[in-house]
């Protein structure tokens, strides 16, 4: 087949520009003129053709993330990454291919400094003829002295992230071997996609950072969003080629599903695929059996747990949060309809029905009126 024309690749890209102008205008700091991000976007796209074979409202989804997050999609700041996936058409699922739009390790150091609070943010890859230690206790620390250059460096065993904040001290170190890094990687849709296949190191080094980012509680609101992206393609139900223990990298320790617990849990997934297939689920599981919240401080983790979260993941998400935190308590009708209109909140804010200001204050009115009432 003919190769596209490189005029029409330009002209192409261009117009998928020009269709959202205006929001894209709006979103862009100062610092990152309209035509600099167009003119960006359009050399991605020469370098990548395939990004055009993408479903083109992906791409514009992913232009304007990556224009709100104050990065460039020049494939240092951020990549705009084609990725197979399916959609529903028609009542029937089809393959498509669509864009991904992914931060890089530069994009988050950049705005890292530009935010503050975390000035910076090393994360390197770890070669088998590296000379590399760490210790960890009360004394930790990273020494890691490259190979010789113009030597062999030998394939990727590991990757390290700090973070140091404004003042230069270093509030938090951590390390992945390569099998935790294969761990995070068994959990992602796209883990024979680009990001995995032609930017290891990339993927490795971002899959630390995002790791580590959970332990960094001076990480602004605005970075953590930005660290986390990728968690739209976390697959939570975890497949089966991803190991099910408590340790893995990319999802918070949850319990094994065996003997009598799994019919349970696999009747509360049905009823949350359900839920999903409506738009917002109803109720979770059967009547009492729902893993409840004992206290306000639950339902409000739970709202701040799903604010992280986007399309198919919020029911994942929803599952995985209540897996984590089933509680004795057992729970009350309000509660049950609160923890529903909560989620389906969020529903409403992943389609844009709702701004995340907006959405805030409607939980916590939600809250604080079924606990102000059950407090007594």
């Amino acid at each position: 087949m003919a190769q596209t024309p490189q005029k029409t690749v330009q002209e192409n890209a261009s117009s998928l520009v020009h269709d959202i102008t205006t929001d894209l205008a709006s979103s862009l700091p100062p610092n990152i003129p309209f035509d600099k991000f167009k003119s960006v976007f359009i050399t991605a796209v020469l370098n990548n053709p395939k990004i055009l074979s993408c479903d083109p409202v992906t791409v514009k989804t992913a232009l304007l993330k990556c224009a709100q997050d104050n990065l460039l999609p020049d494939g240092r700041e951020a990549a705009i990454i084609p990725y197979n996936n399916k959609m529903k058409q028609d009542d029937k699922w089809v393959k498509v291919v669509t864009a991904q739009y992914t931060p890089m390790i530069q994009g988050i150091r950049k705005r890292a400094k530009e935010l503050g609070g975390i000035s910076e943010i090393i994360a390197e890859c770890v070669h088998e003829n590296d000379d590399f230690d760490y210790s960890l206790g009360d004394n930790p620390f990273i020494q890691h002295k490259p190979a010789k250059l113009g030597s062999k460096r030998g394939d990727i065993i590991g990757a390290y992230a700090v973070f140091k904040e404004d003042d230069g001290r270093v509030v938090h170190r951590d390390v992945m071997d390569r099998e935790a890094i294969e761990k995070a990687r068994a959990v992602s849709k796209n883990q024979d996609g680009d990001l995995w296949t032609i930017w290891y190191g990339e993927a490795c080094k971002k899959t630390v950072v995002r790791r580590g980012s959970k332990s960094v509680p001076s990480i602004p609101d605005a970075l953590r969003d930005i660290v986390t992206r990728d968690d739209e393609l976390v697959d939570f139900s975890l497949p089966k080629s991803a190991p099910r223990t408590p340790d893995n990298p990319l999802l918070e320790q949850q319990p094994v599903r065996t003997g009598e617990q799994a019919p349970r849990q696999e009747a509360r997934q049905r009823s949350a695929e359900a839920a999903e297939q409506n738009g917002a689920g109803s109720e979770v599981g059967e009547s009492g059996q729902l893993p409840a919240p004992a206290n306000k401080a639950l339902m409000e983790n739970f709202s701040s747990a799903m604010l992280r979260l986007k399309g198919d993941n919020l029911v994942k998400g929803r599952e995985n949060f209540w897996n984590k935190n089933t509680s004795v308590h057992k729970p009350t009708e309000l509660e049950i309809k609160l923890e529903d209109e909560i989620y389906k909140a969020h529903v409403n804010r992943d389609n844009n029905k709702l701004s995340v200001d907006d959405l805030k204050s409607h939980v916590a009115e939600l809250i604080e009126e079924v606990y102000g009432c059950t407090s007594s």
